[in-house]
């Protein structure tokens, strides 16, 4: 694996790549884990020139004290994808992705930017989008592949790649949440927890699969809500932002079941820190 730190860099090793070569890229923030390996595994077995990023994107985090607790292991982190056989990994600073006096657009995203994530991380969502169609225009990749716990992020990310003309069709790749065996979702935040914390914060997927349960059994969703909120707070979260029930297509409010496809999402706090989570439901 090589790394290259600057655009001019990365550019240089791109104009070597043979031209027919499918080019996938797995946007990360570091920290890496099992679930940012898997998207790398998937992507080389399409045979493509995988490229990794790391950046840690300062206009996506609302919180400032967030984005400076934010884990941080570059070393341990290129040894990672080295040993799982990624081809590039780029790792530039703030001023190569938002040089001096650059023009950041805004991105048209409806809905999506006010629900859920977008209402409790105001301006989140515009700071994903900057940096991810920032890395997209410098890569120009085939593929492009995100981790579906990032559910609503990966319908922002579709929509904006609907919305912005890049030098070729990227392909979006969804790909399932990876899981530690007791069901806790894989995510950099968890390394912020303690022992305790770890043993407290599998319990909200398992909220989650009950939650399911009922609903599919005909239980309302705002009983299951109540009930699952306050559940959650007695075993030691902290705070819930939403525990709700959405239309995985249309991403709208579902209240009763019926034959559209589904989705859970939640974000609780546990020891202060934010942690999301969410099941679809066929």
């Amino acid at each position: 694996m090589e790394t290259v730190r600057s655009i001019v860099e990365l550019k240089e090793k791109l104009d070597a790549v043979n031209a027919s070569c499918k080019i996938a890229f797995v946007p990360t923030m570091g920290a890496l884990h099992e679930g940012h390996i898997k998207l790398l595994q998937l992507a080389k077995l399409n045979g493509a020139f995988t490229i990794c990023s790391i950046f840690v994107n300062p206009t996506q985090f609302n919180d400032q004290n967030d984005y400076e607790l934010y884990p941080r292991n570059l070393e341990t982190d290129a040894n990672l994808l080295n040993k799982n056989n990624c081809d590039l990994l780029f790792t530039p600073d703030v001023a190569e992705i938002y040089p001096a006096n650059s023009n950041i657009p805004t991105y048209l995203l409806g809905s999506l930017e006010t629900k859920l994530e977008g209402q409790y991380r105001p301006g989140h969502f515009q700071g994903v989008c900057q940096v991810v169609d920032r890395l997209l225009s410098l890569i120009s990749p085939d593929y492009l592949y995100l981790g579906k716990k990032d559910y609503q992020q990966c319908l922002v990310i579709e929509k904006m790649l609907q919305n912005t003309r890049y030098s070729k069709k990227i392909e979006l790749v969804k790909v399932n949440t990876v899981r530690r065996t007791d069901g806790l979702a894989l995510s950099s935040r968890n390394l912020r927890l303690s022992t305790n914390g770890l043993s407290i914060a599998h319990k909200l997927y398992e909220s989650i699969q009950s939650a399911a349960n009922s609903f599919k059994e005909g239980m309302s969703w705002s009983e299951i809500e109540t009930y699952h909120i306050q559940k959650l707070l007695t075993i030691g979260f902290d705070k819930i932002d939403y525990f709700t029930c959405y239309d995985a297509i249309n991403f709208k409010p579902i209240f009763e079941k019926n034959n559209q496809q589904s989705i859970i999402l939640a974000a609780v706090y546990l020891e202060g820190i934010r942690l999301i989570d969410n099941l679809e439901i066929l």
